[in-house]
């Protein structure tokens, strides 16, 4: 397999190949493009993902543009939230279509919006993953 782009990683898993591309600074409202392919290099299915990192835990912030494109994409859209960031020992959380499940509340400056921290961990799958176990499907972001 060649070696993919600068900030794109390829993971084979049997049938499917896995793109994570990171385009956090191309203001798309999402930070991570990952897409999958089969085993003939078609085109099979994209998530798009948000990441949010949080030094301990508590609220994140959605910006206006990361709300819009999570409405937009639905069950696609992904929130990956990092709690105990600044530990040996952080802890990813997701969310998936997070404009489905939460109810959000502007913020006093109506540029973003504001998920408190027990609204999200209300819609996380399952148990929080430490740095060493992988998600669901085996792949890292």
């Amino acid at each position: 397999m060649a070696h993919p782009p600068q900030g794109m990683g390829f993971l084979s898993l049997g049938w499917v190949r896995l793109c994570d591309e990171d385009v956090s600074g191309e203001n798309h409202g999402f930070d991570v493009r990952s897409s999958r392919c089969d085993d003939g290099g078609s085109f099979a299915d994209v998530h798009y993902i948000e990441v949010k990192a949080r030094v301990r835990s508590g609220a994140i912030r959605l910006s206006a543009s990361e709300w819009k494109k999570a409405r937009r994409f639905g069950e696609k859209y992904w929130l990956h939230v990092v709690t105990q960031a600044a530990s040996d020992a952080p802890r990813l959380q997701r969310v998936q279509n997070p404009a489905g499940h939460l109810r959000m509340n502007e913020d006093i400056f109506a540029t973003g919006f504001i998920v408190p921290e027990e609204r999200w961990q209300e819609r996380t799958e399952g148990q929080a993953h430490g740095p060493s176990e992988p998600r669901s499907g085996g792949r890292q972001v």
